[in-house]
């Protein structure tokens, strides 16, 4: 009996529930929209910054790049006039400069990545927005012409639209932010991987160097300088 009772009650709040939903409905889905406009902007606000980001980086790469080619060629000049002790100052600062611009050049492109992912899931959002913008037009003639008291229970498409728009505005509300996957994505693989070690291997002898040391700077430039002296002491005869 009691089991009966109590399944009655779950049974009328069940009801009374359902029914509060369908005579608020209309009020219940604009509340929705405003917050999914709320998460679109958020959405649209991070990938401004990104794009920010990714424009700052290209001009300090382009910035780099110009330095780097300029020490390039006062260092050849030192080589050339044998000034060995500021051609190996020098390389040691290009090396760094290298170094560096590899480092922004990779900033560069992952900005570039996470920009145009975001800006696709932007771009999917504005149009499932949209849709329910119009979809709350509709709910509202709806509800004008079938009068204030009126509950909308026996309109199954209007009852449809609303549920789509509530489980779409939970989806946008929900989704992770890409781009901070992708910065936690790259601390957890720099932790990981052990970079660290290879480079100290590198450094002792053991593989190829992950990084470019000044030694090998100043060797390349060195062998530069040589073959242009070379090739106008010794021409070519055609």
């Amino acid at each position: 009996m009691i089991t009966t009772v109590v399944s009655l009650l779950k049974g009328q709040v069940a009801q009374a529930e359902a029914s509060l939903v369908d005579q608020n409905a209309t009020l219940l889905l604009e509340q929705k929209v405003r917050e999914a406009e709320e998460g679109f902007d958020a959405a649209k606000r991070a990938l401004a910054s990104t794009i920010m980001r990714k424009q700052t980086e290209a001009r300090t790469l382009q910035a780099l790049s110009t330095r780097i080619t300029d020490l390039e060629d006062r260092t050849r000049q030192a080589i050339a006039a044998g000034n060995e002790k500021l051609a190996q100052e020098a390389s040691m600062v290009l090396a760094e400069l290298e170094d560096e611009w590899n480092l922004r050049g990779a900033n560069v492109a992952r900005a570039d990545h996470s920009a145009a992912r975001l800006r696709l899931a932007v771009e999917k959002a504005q149009r499932r927005i949209t849709d329910l913008r119009q979809g709350l037009i509709t709910a509202k003639s709806l509800e004008a012409e079938q009068g204030a008291n009126r509950r909308l229970r026996g309109n199954l498409n209007g009852a449809a639209a609303i549920s789509e728009g509530e489980k779409l505005l939970q989806s946008i509300l929900e989704r992770n932010d890409p781009v901070e996957e992708i910065e936690i994505f790259e601390i957890l693989d720099a932790e990981l991987s052990g970079k660290h070690v290879v480079d100290r291997l590198a450094d002792a002898g053991f593989g190829d160097a992950m990084r470019i040391r000044p030694d090998d700077v100043l060797k390349r430039l060195t062998l530069e300088v040589q073959e242009s002296s070379e090739a106008r002491t010794h021409p070519s005869s055609e």
